[in-house]
């Protein structure tokens, strides 16, 4: 298998994702998938997007947006996929992606694929990564909403995911960031939407509060991989109002390289800190 196909397998494996026919597949939500109360986990379904839009195309991806339509899907739910390619240019692939569970639509996405550009100019415009200190040396992250016994049904997505509060080497500098990565699986662009669902507990945490939201839309924008264990995810809250939330994040590999950038609407449920 060339590398593209090789992680597009690999997605498909870790989602449970089966190809069923001409654009359509489909999975299983199992726990590992899911947020701890059994409810489809927002980063599934973008890494899910991704999956597909990829599959469809033979292209990587550059960029997905998932929009969120009904919050009813739970862990044993099977979940139903079918991607349409819009458009299918010299370089960039322009495709749509609707997740049904139960003939009910959970979520519709827009996306591209492309092939690079020999010689095109590659750089990374944005602050520079903050220095932090190692993974390995983070407390381990905490989800920031609180749930009762019954509703805790399992670990969800930490059952895979790994995932600690990362620290700058300037202890006066407070910044909300997280390191977090899949233990032995490389990352690719849907792995980056798997691991990138966090940006309302950041909008929260800007807030002096302790806690998240539910997202209504969440987009990817993916830059040039390389290999890293571990991803850095830098957050960039912009705006509380009306109950909502609107945020951003650059998300970076261990060696500085930006490998993309994720933003999200949702609504905002805040506890006071304990």
């Amino acid at each position: 298998m060339h590398g593209h196909d090789a992680s597009t397998a690999a997605d498909r494996a870790f989602l449970g994702l089966e190809i069923t026919g001409d654009g359509a597949a489909a999975f299983e939500l199992a726990p590992h998938l899911a947020r701890p109360d059994g409810f489809l986990f927002g980063g599934t379904a973008m890494a899910a997007a991704v999956t597909m839009a990829e599959h469809v195309t033979g292209r990587p991806s550059l960029w997905t947006t998932v929009q969120f339509v009904a919050g009813s899907c739970q862990v044993g739910d099977q979940v139903e996929l079918r991607a349409e390619v819009r458009a299918h240019g010299h370089r960039a692939s322009q495709v749509r992606v609707e997740a049904r569970a139960g003939g009910e639509l959970i979520f519709d996405a827009l996306g591209a694929t492309a092939l690079a550009k020999e010689g095109a100019p590659q750089a990374a415009l944005t602050p520079a990564m903050p220095r932090t200190r190692p993974p390995a040396t983070g407390e381990p992250w905490t989800l920031p909403l609180a749930l009762s016994a019954p509703e805790a049904r399992s670990r969800g997505f930490l059952e895979r995911a790994e995932v600690r509060y990362a620290a700058t080497e300037d202890p006066d500098e407070q910044r909300y960031l997280l390191w977090a990565r899949v233990p032995e699986r490389p990352l690719t662009p849907a792995l980056l939407g798997f691991l990138c669902d966090w940006v309302p507990s950041s909008i929260v945490n800007a807030l002096g509060r302790f806690g998240g939201g539910r997202s209504l839309d969440n987009t990817l924008r993916v830059g040039t991989l390389v290999p890293s264990e571990w991803l850095l995810v830098d957050f960039d809250p912009h705006l509380a109002d009306r109950g909502f939330g609107h945020g951003a994040a650059r998300l970076w590999a261990e060696d500085g390289t930006l490998l993309g950038v994720a933003s999200q609407t949702s609504t905002l449920i805040a506890h006071d800190p304990a």
